[in-house]
């Protein structure tokens, strides 16, 4: 039997202290849901401010308002806050180093998956574009108060 991972959970392990590492990977081994709808409003107006090139800024941050509010979370959880304050790092710290915004997958249904090492791998990144530098990346959002080392990763 082969067991099937989307890729976010495993993406994760990369900035997970040692000391979490085993919980990480009981999430993982337990096929838990990760908070996909939480920043789900975080996604969509992402891929709608880089397709409108960062106009109708006012527009797009009414339409997180209108998504994240309706986002069900824990008590002691704000999704709007939540999803702002990450759109906010996104346009300060990311958008800039995009030159030309490609394609969204973010309705593109998820393909097989890849094997690795046992593991079917699945999930698609969130975008694609061009960086400053002439380049192709395919862009993966991760929500995360990353501090500016992280960010230069």
């Amino acid at each position: 039997m082969q067991i099937s991972v989307h890729i976010y959970p495993l993406s994760k392990l990369v900035h997970t202290p040692a000391g979490s590492r085993e919980s990480q990977i009981r999430v993982i081994e337990q096929g838990k849901l990760h908070a996909y709808r939480y920043y789900l409003p975080l996604r969509e107006v992402v891929a709608s401010y880089c397709k409108t090139r960062g106009k109708r800024l006012d527009h797009i941050v009414q339409q997180l308002n209108l998504s994240a509010s309706a986002v069900t979370a824990h008590r002691g959880a704000n999704p709007v806050k939540d999803n702002r304050t990450a759109f906010d790092m996104f346009v300060s710290a990311f958008y800039p180093r995009i030159s030309n915004f490609e394609e969204s997958f973010l309705r593109e249904e998820a393909k097989p998956g890849c094997a690795f090492e046992g593991v079917l791998l699945g999930g698609l990144p969130h975008f694609s574009a061009i960086h400053g530098l002439g380049e192709k990346r395919f862009v993966y959002l991760q929500a995360s108060k990353w501090d500016e080392d992280d960010l230069k990763a």
